[in-house]
């Protein structure tokens, strides 16, 4: 076993244990690869919706992509996702204030592409962007700070 997989299997206590929360077992399969292909095409169509002011094209993109993407990780074993890298991370994704600033960025990004407004949705975007990269550094020693 190399070294790196040494390390990413002991730095989550939360994967070591054999119960998960509801919103930590959800937030293991939304990060299961097959669900994300799912995600990022719903997203895609709901972003269209907003750009159309088109709520039933944003409810139906968004309901539709999650139940197929719920239903191509059925089975799945939170415990399995949880020992993997992307688990690690989507778990960090539960820390408040990484929860925080990605909501607030996804809803600055919404609300700009509903306005059509180039610099809202930079701006909702980076906040994104921003609250992914908290916490990353207790993945793994190459993310750390020097």
């Amino acid at each position: 076993m190399s070294t790196t997989s040494l390390y990413v299997s002991s730095v989550s206590t939360t994967s070591e244990r054999q119960s998960f929360n509801v919103l930590e077992r959800l937030v293991l399969r939304v990060a299961h690869p097959r669900y994300m292909v799912f995600y990022a095409i719903g997203s895609l169509w709901a972003i269209l919706g907003l750009w159309r002011h088109d709520w039933t094209m944003v409810v139906g993109a968004l309901v539709i992509s999650r139940v197929f993407g719920f239903i191509a990780v059925k089975g799945v074993s939170p415990q399995a996702m949880a020992d993997t890298l992307l688990g690690k991370i989507a778990l960090l994704h539960l820390q408040p204030v990484n929860l925080a600033v990605q909501t607030v960025g996804v809803l600055i990004a919404c609300f700009g592409v509903w306005q059509h407004r180039t610099e809202t949705i930079l701006g909702g975007l980076s906040l994104l962007a921003l609250g992914h990269g908290l916490g990353w550094a207790k993945v793994h020693p190459a993310f750390e700070r020097r």
